[in-house]
């Protein structure tokens, strides 16, 4: 298996009747062994229809603006079978966002489902095509060094940055996964992470290379906690891959998450109280941390076996066993085959490729601890402070849900999610902090703001 797409050509020889996606009740096999039933009919000649359809050319980028259920994952697939670049759009940006990223990597198309005709004519492309639902033999016109997708990201400059991936460095995540969870053809596999996001491509890739089935939720599932509460409750998924703030949220609508065996949270810190809660409602789960920013996917993992409310932050983990790290000045650098070739538009790294993470860690016989990120260094009054240290800080107080704290001027402003008194909380703070580093403002809020991948929205924050 040399390529992404080779995964499906070999889920569908080796798993062919067994469930590939089912999104609205609508199943799609590995191989597609009853073409007459449209609702049953296989992922392989699903995609290889669409890749059959597209007026591309090898190495073409191809913007993708679709749902996150089965025709949209299809799409995804059939662009790289067509030996394209995919580009994932997000339908929640603003169309002069995404027009943006599609001039900057020189897209030569935009696919789009019906779902998103309208928007699709809003979002400057030189072409526009719907995606087609004929079915043909999946071929796989891709190249191992070719590149498989870019997945654009916030830049410090303001305009949005694409990290590109090719396919054999991004082979290398799905395999770790899919070993690392031991996933078989009776696991369920949530997919709740938009096609944005590089938690999508656990369920992209590494279910067909195990022979999972994906399941998709409906569209207000992925809007509201207590309707996405509801479908785990019906579908009975095994195993999901969501940021904190996601399992946070279903830990308060008292989901019933007694189906998963493995929970699985990347893309921020967990609260130690929150994630507590959690393991205590599922004792019967696997959790696990995985850790990596989007220019190595997940370059590191850790498995949380026990946990009190009371506890320091969890460990990032180790280093997966297909990279290399140092550290430098605290820095956190990530070596390896599989590390983004680099930003769309500057010269692409051969292997093996290097990226420093930004992120400041500790190691203690191959532990890596998470200190909060070098450009969040600040200096209040003198004092070097890091920001995170407060956030784990005020994340430690019982009342605390979620926190996030800025920098603004010669002070620190904290904002939070819970039932904690600011007054409590600043007691709190001054038990745990040196005076310089307690917030001297609170802020109480409903919920934080989030950016469309869940992460707190911090440039919200530190404007308002």
């Amino acid at each position: 298996m040399s390529t992404l797409t080779a995964s499906l050509t070999d889920a569908a020889a080796r798993f062919g009747e067994e469930a590939a996606i089912e999104a609205d009740h609508a199943v799609l096999d590995h191989a597609g062994l009853d073409h007459a039933v449209l609702d049953h009919a296989g992922l392989a000649a699903r995609v290889g229809g669409i890749a059959a359809a597209l007026d591309v050319a090898p190495g073409d980028r191809v913007g993708l603006l679709a749902a996150r259920d089965g025709e949209g994952s299809a799409a995804f697939h059939a662009i790289l079978a067509a030996g394209a670049v995919a580009v994932p759009l997000s339908a929640s940006a603003p169309p002069a966002r995404s027009s943006a990223a599609l001039a900057d990597c020189g897209a030569a198309l935009l696919l789009h489902d019906a779902a998103h005709a309208r928007l699709a004519g809003r979002i400057e492309a030189p072409r526009r095509q719907q995606v087609a639902r004929g079915e043909a033999p999946l071929v796989d016109r891709a190249t191992p060094d070719g590149l498989a997708f870019i997945l654009y990201t916030s830049g410090s400059t303001g305009a949005p940055k694409g990290v590109t991936w090719d396919h054999r460095g991004a082979l290398a995540f799905p395999r770790w996964a899919a070993a690392r969870l031991a996933l078989t053809p009776a696991d369920r596999i949530a997919a709740v992470a938009p096609m944005t996001f590089d938690l999508a491509t656990f369920d992209l890739f590494a279910a067909p290379m195990a022979g999972a089935r994906v399941l998709h939720p409906p569209r207000e599932a992925l809007l509201f906690p207590a309707t996405l509460a509801a479908w785990i409750a019906e579908t009975r998924p095994t195993v999901m891959y969501a940021v904190p703030t996601l399992w946070q949220r279903l830990l308060e609508q008292g989901a019933a998450l007694s189906s998963l065996r493995a929970i699985v949270f990347a893309g921020e810190v967990f609260p130690v109280p929150a994630l507590a809660a959690l393991m205590e409602a599922c004792p019967g789960a696997r959790f696990e941390n995985w850790y990596g920013p989007t220019e190595t996917n997940v370059c590191a993992a850790h498995r949380v076996e026990a946990l009190t409310a009371d506890a320091p932050p969890i460990p990032i983990g180790r280093v997966l066993p297909h990279l290399e790290h140092t550290l430098e000045d605290g820095e956190l650098i990530v070596e390896g085959e599989a590390v983004t070739p680099g930003y769309w538009g500057a010269p692409l790294a051969p292997p093996p490729r290097r990226h420093a993470t930004g992120d400041l860690v500790s190691e203690h016989d191959g532990v890596l601890r998470f200190h909060g990120r070098r450009d969040r260094m600040v200096k209040v009054r003198g004092h070097r402070v890091e920001l995170g240290e407060v956030e784990h800080a005020l994340a430690r107080h019982p009342g605390v849900v979620e926190c996030a704290v800025v920098a603004r001027g010669e002070h620190l402003e904290a904002f939070y999610a819970g039932d904690a008194e600011p007054r409590a909380l600043r007691a709190h703070c001054a038990g745990v902090l040196p005076p310089y580093m307690i917030p001297a403002e609170l802020h109480r809020l409903d919920a934080l703001p989030r950016t469309e991948t869940g992460k707190v929205a911090l440039q919200a924050l530190a404007s308002s």
